[in-house]
Protein backbone atom coordinates (compact mmCIF):
# COMPACT_ATOMS: atom_id res chain seq x y z
CA UNK A 1 0.00 0.00 0.00
CA UNK A 2 1.43 3.05 -0.30
CA UNK A 3 0.84 6.46 1.26
CA UNK A 4 -0.91 9.67 0.66
CA UNK A 5 1.47 12.79 1.34
CA UNK A 6 -0.54 15.17 4.55
CA UNK A 7 0.95 18.43 5.02
CA UNK A 8 0.35 20.43 8.80
CA UNK A 9 -3.26 21.56 6.92
CA UNK A 10 -4.72 18.56 5.69
CA UNK A 11 -3.34 16.60 8.87
CA UNK A 12 -4.99 19.55 11.35
CA UNK A 13 -7.82 19.08 9.24
CA UNK A 14 -8.55 15.51 8.96
CA UNK A 15 -7.68 15.10 13.32
CA UNK A 16 -10.08 18.26 14.24
CA UNK A 17 -11.75 17.66 17.01
CA UNK A 18 -10.29 14.01 17.76
CA UNK A 19 -8.99 11.78 20.13
CA UNK A 20 -6.07 9.59 19.23
CA UNK A 21 -4.40 7.64 21.95
CA UNK A 22 -0.96 6.05 20.98
CA UNK A 23 0.31 2.79 23.01
CA UNK A 24 3.61 1.19 22.73
CA UNK A 25 7.43 1.25 22.64
CA UNK A 26 9.79 3.94 21.39
CA UNK A 27 8.52 3.00 17.80
CA UNK A 28 5.16 4.04 18.57
CA UNK A 29 6.13 7.15 20.56
CA UNK A 30 8.82 8.20 17.57
CA UNK A 31 5.17 8.17 15.01
CA UNK A 32 3.35 9.66 17.62
CA UNK A 33 6.44 12.39 18.25
CA UNK A 34 6.60 12.89 14.28
CA UNK A 35 2.85 12.74 14.11
CA UNK A 36 3.11 16.11 16.47
CA UNK A 37 5.50 17.40 14.71
CA UNK A 38 4.23 17.70 11.15
CA UNK A 39 0.97 19.18 12.69
CA UNK A 40 2.86 21.96 14.53
CA UNK A 41 6.06 22.65 11.71
CA UNK A 42 4.80 20.75 8.75
CA UNK A 43 8.22 19.82 8.41
CA UNK A 44 10.73 16.73 8.90
CA UNK A 45 11.41 16.11 12.32
CA UNK A 46 15.15 16.67 13.50
CA UNK A 47 16.88 13.17 14.60
CA UNK A 48 17.46 14.30 17.71
CA UNK A 49 13.98 15.19 18.55
CA UNK A 50 12.96 11.45 17.75
CA UNK A 51 16.05 10.38 20.13
CA UNK A 52 14.88 12.09 23.49
CA UNK A 53 12.84 10.42 25.58
CA UNK A 54 10.75 11.93 28.81
CA UNK A 55 11.67 15.56 27.91
CA UNK A 56 9.21 17.96 29.72
CA UNK A 57 7.43 18.95 26.14
CA UNK A 58 7.91 17.69 22.74
CA UNK A 59 5.94 20.16 20.02
CA UNK A 60 3.67 21.87 22.16
CA UNK A 61 2.87 18.75 24.13
CA UNK A 62 3.00 17.93 27.78
CA UNK A 63 4.97 15.35 29.92
CA UNK A 64 2.38 14.03 32.89
CA UNK A 65 4.65 11.20 34.07
CA UNK A 66 7.28 11.52 36.89
CA UNK A 67 10.28 11.98 33.62
CA UNK A 68 12.95 9.03 35.05
CA UNK A 69 14.99 7.53 32.93
CA UNK A 70 16.39 3.86 32.94
CA UNK A 71 15.63 0.66 31.14
CA UNK A 72 13.49 -0.81 33.73
CA UNK A 73 10.63 -2.77 32.48
CA UNK A 74 8.73 -0.38 34.75
CA UNK A 75 9.71 2.36 32.80
CA UNK A 76 7.09 5.32 32.98
CA UNK A 77 6.43 7.79 30.05
CA UNK A 78 2.96 9.09 29.85
CA UNK A 79 2.59 12.63 26.89
CA UNK A 80 -0.85 14.44 25.80
CA UNK A 81 -1.48 16.79 23.10
CA UNK A 82 -4.01 19.40 23.83
CA UNK A 83 -4.70 21.60 20.85
CA UNK A 84 -7.19 21.55 17.88
CA UNK A 85 -7.36 17.57 18.46
CA UNK A 86 -6.11 15.58 21.78
CA UNK A 87 -3.48 13.14 20.67
CA UNK A 88 -1.83 11.20 24.28
CA UNK A 89 0.91 8.33 24.26
CA UNK A 90 1.43 5.56 26.71
CA UNK A 91 4.75 3.85 27.18
CA UNK A 92 4.00 -0.03 27.75
CA UNK A 93 6.73 -3.00 27.97
CA UNK A 94 4.14 -5.40 27.96
CA UNK A 95 0.33 -6.34 26.97
CA UNK A 96 -2.63 -6.05 29.48
CA UNK A 97 -0.60 -4.79 32.05
CA UNK A 98 -3.01 -3.54 35.28
CA UNK A 99 -2.53 0.00 34.62
CA UNK A 100 -2.92 -0.44 31.36
CA UNK A 101 -6.39 -2.41 31.81
CA UNK A 102 -7.67 0.24 34.13
CA UNK A 103 -6.97 3.16 31.77
CA UNK A 104 -8.72 1.68 29.67
CA UNK A 105 -11.67 0.90 31.78
CA UNK A 106 -11.24 4.20 33.42
CA UNK A 107 -11.89 6.63 30.13
CA UNK A 108 -13.80 10.03 30.40
CA UNK A 109 -14.13 10.09 26.90
CA UNK A 110 -13.68 7.06 25.22
CA UNK A 111 -10.91 7.67 22.45
CA UNK A 112 -11.95 8.40 18.35
CA UNK A 113 -8.72 5.73 17.54
CA UNK A 114 -6.10 3.54 19.72
CA UNK A 115 -3.09 2.78 17.73
CA UNK A 116 -1.34 0.14 19.80
CA UNK A 117 1.55 -2.06 19.53
CA UNK A 118 3.80 -4.22 21.40
CA UNK A 119 5.77 -7.20 21.23
CA UNK A 120 9.73 -6.38 21.37
CA UNK A 121 9.90 -6.38 25.03
CA UNK A 122 7.00 -8.89 25.78
CA UNK A 123 9.08 -11.43 24.11
CA UNK A 124 12.50 -9.85 25.50
CA UNK A 125 12.49 -8.68 28.77
CA UNK A 126 9.81 -10.26 30.80
CA UNK A 127 12.23 -13.65 31.25
CA UNK A 128 10.91 -17.07 31.22
CA UNK A 129 10.75 -19.82 28.55
CA UNK A 130 7.04 -19.08 28.17
CA UNK A 131 6.89 -15.72 27.10
CA UNK A 132 5.94 -16.37 23.48
CA UNK A 133 2.76 -18.24 25.28
CA UNK A 134 2.34 -15.27 27.34
CA UNK A 135 2.23 -12.73 24.59
CA UNK A 136 -0.54 -14.74 22.98
CA UNK A 137 -2.79 -15.04 25.85
CA UNK A 138 -2.17 -11.50 26.25
CA UNK A 139 -3.08 -10.67 22.97
CA UNK A 140 -6.10 -12.03 22.57
CA UNK A 141 -7.16 -10.54 26.73
CA UNK A 142 -6.08 -6.94 25.03
CA UNK A 143 -8.55 -7.60 21.52
CA UNK A 144 -11.10 -8.86 24.05
CA UNK A 145 -11.16 -5.87 26.14
CA UNK A 146 -11.46 -3.51 23.85
CA UNK A 147 -13.93 -4.91 21.96
CA UNK A 148 -15.56 -5.47 25.36
CA UNK A 149 -14.97 -1.95 27.20
CA UNK A 150 -15.01 0.56 23.95
CA UNK A 151 -16.69 -1.27 20.92
CA UNK A 152 -17.21 1.78 19.34
CA UNK A 153 -13.59 2.91 18.55
CA UNK A 154 -11.60 1.96 16.16
CA UNK A 155 -8.49 -0.59 17.06
CA UNK A 156 -5.08 0.20 15.02
CA UNK A 157 -2.56 -2.71 16.28
CA UNK A 158 0.68 -1.36 14.13
CA UNK A 159 3.15 -4.65 12.84
CA UNK A 160 6.67 -4.71 15.25
CA UNK A 161 9.18 -3.49 12.55
CA UNK A 162 12.15 -5.83 11.77
CA UNK A 163 14.88 -5.09 13.82
CA UNK A 164 18.52 -5.42 12.36
CA UNK A 165 20.36 -8.90 13.32
CA UNK A 166 22.99 -6.99 15.09
CA UNK A 167 20.61 -4.57 16.93
CA UNK A 168 20.94 -2.94 20.28
CA UNK A 169 18.86 -1.06 22.30
CA UNK A 170 17.68 0.07 25.91
CA UNK A 171 15.47 -3.41 25.90
CA UNK A 172 18.61 -5.74 25.19
CA UNK A 173 19.98 -5.58 28.06
CA UNK A 174 23.65 -8.11 28.71
CA UNK A 175 21.57 -10.82 29.87
CA UNK A 176 19.56 -11.33 26.96
CA UNK A 177 22.40 -10.31 23.99
CA UNK A 178 22.05 -13.76 23.15
CA UNK A 179 18.57 -13.31 21.56
CA UNK A 180 19.26 -10.89 19.20
CA UNK A 181 19.70 -12.72 16.06
CA UNK A 182 16.83 -14.61 16.59
CA UNK A 183 14.75 -11.64 17.53
CA UNK A 184 14.06 -11.06 13.48
CA UNK A 185 12.35 -14.11 13.32
CA UNK A 186 10.52 -14.03 16.29
CA UNK A 187 8.91 -10.78 15.42
CA UNK A 188 7.95 -12.02 12.20
CA UNK A 189 6.19 -15.33 13.63
CA UNK A 190 4.47 -12.85 16.28
CA UNK A 191 3.33 -10.43 13.19
CA UNK A 192 1.53 -13.08 11.39
CA UNK A 193 0.32 -14.80 14.57
CA UNK A 194 -1.32 -11.23 16.00
CA UNK A 195 -2.59 -10.70 12.31
CA UNK A 196 -4.71 -13.68 12.14
CA UNK A 197 -6.04 -12.76 15.70
CA UNK A 198 -6.76 -9.42 14.90
CA UNK A 199 -8.90 -10.23 12.00
CA UNK A 200 -10.80 -12.01 14.31
CA UNK A 201 -11.76 -9.60 16.28
CA UNK A 202 -12.29 -7.17 13.54
CA UNK A 203 -9.73 -4.97 14.52
CA UNK A 204 -7.30 -3.20 11.71
CA UNK A 205 -3.95 -4.57 11.15
CA UNK A 206 -1.13 -1.91 9.73
CA UNK A 207 1.52 -3.92 8.03
CA UNK A 208 4.52 -1.86 8.48
CA UNK A 209 6.52 -4.78 8.90
CA UNK A 210 5.81 -6.23 4.94
CA UNK A 211 7.36 -2.16 3.54
CA UNK A 212 9.86 -1.48 6.00
CA UNK A 213 11.25 -5.28 5.20
CA UNK A 214 12.58 -3.52 2.20
CA UNK A 215 14.01 -0.03 3.65
CA UNK A 216 16.15 -1.37 6.55
CA UNK A 217 19.09 0.97 5.21
CA UNK A 218 16.83 3.75 7.31
CA UNK A 219 18.06 1.88 10.36
CA UNK A 220 19.42 4.09 13.03
CA UNK A 221 22.79 3.36 13.84
CA UNK A 222 21.59 0.66 16.81
CA UNK A 223 19.01 -1.51 14.50
CA UNK A 224 15.94 -0.94 16.15
CA UNK A 225 15.11 2.58 15.40
CA UNK A 226 14.79 4.34 12.31
CA UNK A 227 15.49 7.50 10.72
CA UNK A 228 13.31 10.67 10.25
CA UNK A 229 12.30 10.03 6.65
CA UNK A 230 10.95 6.31 7.41
CA UNK A 231 9.58 7.55 10.34
CA UNK A 232 7.37 10.49 8.80
CA UNK A 233 6.73 7.45 5.86
CA UNK A 234 5.35 5.81 8.52
CA UNK A 235 3.16 8.63 9.70
CA UNK A 236 1.62 9.13 6.46
CA UNK A 237 0.98 5.29 6.31
CA UNK A 238 -1.09 5.82 9.50
CA UNK A 239 -2.78 8.64 8.61
CA UNK A 240 -3.87 7.77 5.19
CA UNK A 241 -5.68 4.02 6.56
CA UNK A 242 -7.08 6.54 9.04
CA UNK A 243 -8.58 8.90 5.66
CA UNK A 244 -9.82 5.80 4.49
CA UNK A 245 -11.27 3.70 7.48
CA UNK A 246 -13.61 7.59 8.05
CA UNK A 247 -14.33 7.49 4.57
CA UNK A 248 -12.91 10.86 3.78
CA UNK A 249 -10.87 11.87 0.69
CA UNK A 250 -6.99 11.73 0.94
CA UNK A 251 -5.14 14.97 -0.22
CA UNK A 252 -2.85 13.02 -2.67
CA UNK A 253 0.61 12.53 -3.16
CA UNK A 254 3.47 14.88 -4.44
CA UNK A 255 4.44 14.45 -8.31
CA UNK A 256 8.51 14.15 -8.80
CA UNK A 257 10.62 17.01 -9.60
CA UNK A 258 11.23 16.55 -13.44
CA UNK A 259 14.78 16.27 -12.82
CA UNK A 260 14.50 13.46 -10.28
CA UNK A 261 13.15 11.25 -13.54
CA UNK A 262 15.13 12.78 -16.05
CA UNK A 263 18.61 10.76 -17.24
CA UNK A 264 21.27 13.42 -16.29
CA UNK A 265 20.05 13.13 -12.69
CA UNK A 266 21.72 9.59 -12.26
CA UNK A 267 24.46 10.72 -14.83
CA UNK A 268 27.79 10.90 -11.79
CA UNK A 269 28.95 14.29 -10.56
CA UNK A 270 32.31 13.24 -11.78
CA UNK A 271 31.32 12.45 -15.68
CA UNK A 272 29.15 15.74 -15.99
CA UNK A 273 32.79 17.70 -15.12
CA UNK A 274 34.42 15.41 -17.76
CA UNK A 275 31.96 15.92 -20.56
CA UNK A 276 29.75 18.85 -19.60
CA UNK A 277 27.07 17.65 -22.34
CA UNK A 278 24.10 15.16 -22.38
CA UNK A 279 25.53 11.70 -22.14
CA UNK A 280 24.27 9.15 -24.72
CA UNK A 281 22.73 6.12 -23.10
CA UNK A 282 25.00 2.56 -23.99
CA UNK A 283 24.63 1.07 -27.09
CA UNK A 284 22.10 -2.21 -26.96
CA UNK A 285 23.84 -5.38 -27.13
CA UNK A 286 22.58 -8.64 -27.67
CA UNK A 287 23.95 -11.29 -25.67
CA UNK A 288 21.41 -14.18 -26.83
CA UNK A 289 24.74 -15.05 -28.97
CA UNK A 290 27.20 -14.50 -26.20
CA UNK A 291 27.04 -18.88 -25.52
CA UNK A 292 30.78 -20.12 -24.28
CA UNK A 293 31.81 -23.04 -24.93
CA UNK A 294 31.71 -23.85 -21.68
CA UNK A 295 27.85 -23.40 -21.15
CA UNK A 296 27.26 -25.75 -24.32
CA UNK A 297 29.20 -28.63 -22.49
CA UNK A 298 27.00 -27.92 -19.27
CA UNK A 299 24.03 -27.93 -21.04
CA UNK A 300 24.87 -31.48 -23.25
CA UNK A 301 25.89 -32.84 -19.69
CA UNK A 302 22.59 -31.68 -18.00
CA UNK A 303 20.53 -33.52 -21.13
CA UNK A 304 22.86 -37.03 -20.66
CA UNK A 305 21.82 -36.57 -17.00
CA UNK A 306 17.90 -36.45 -17.61
CA UNK A 307 17.83 -38.79 -19.79
CA UNK A 308 19.38 -41.35 -17.63
CA UNK A 309 16.99 -40.38 -15.08
CA UNK A 310 14.09 -41.20 -17.38
CA UNK A 311 15.53 -44.57 -18.40
CA UNK A 312 15.47 -45.50 -14.54
CA UNK A 313 12.36 -44.17 -14.37
CA UNK A 314 8.96 -46.27 -14.80
CA UNK A 315 6.18 -44.35 -13.44
CA UNK A 316 4.19 -42.15 -15.37
CA UNK A 317 4.76 -39.48 -12.48
CA UNK A 318 7.64 -36.75 -14.14
CA UNK A 319 11.51 -37.64 -13.41
CA UNK A 320 12.02 -34.92 -11.52
CA UNK A 321 9.06 -35.16 -9.13
CA UNK A 322 11.92 -36.48 -6.35
CA UNK A 323 14.24 -33.83 -6.66
CA UNK A 324 11.52 -31.15 -6.57
CA UNK A 325 10.29 -32.75 -3.72
CA UNK A 326 13.01 -32.78 -1.74
CA UNK A 327 13.70 -29.00 -2.53
CA UNK A 328 10.37 -28.15 -1.35
CA UNK A 329 11.36 -30.03 1.92
CA UNK A 330 14.49 -28.33 2.77
CA UNK A 331 13.11 -24.90 2.22
CA UNK A 332 9.81 -25.94 4.68
CA UNK A 333 12.51 -26.26 7.55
Amino acid sequence: MSSDLFSSQTTKNLLDGKFIYFFGDSNIRAIYKDLLWLIEYGRLIPDDRLKKKNEESHANDIRTSNGELHNGCDYDERREYLENCIIKFQFITRLYQQDFVDKIYNFSINPDIIVINSCVWDLTRWGSTDSVEKFKTRIHETFKLFRTVIPTTRIIWVATLPPAFKSRGGFLTKDIEFMRNMLPWHIAYANQYVANVARSYSIDYLDVHYYFQFLLNYHAPDGIHWDPKSVRYMTNFLLTHICLSWNETPPGIVALDSIFVSKSYFVTQKQEVNNNKKLDPAPFRNISNNRSKRNRKQRRNFKKMKQAVNVGNTSNSAPWNFLYENQTNFFRL
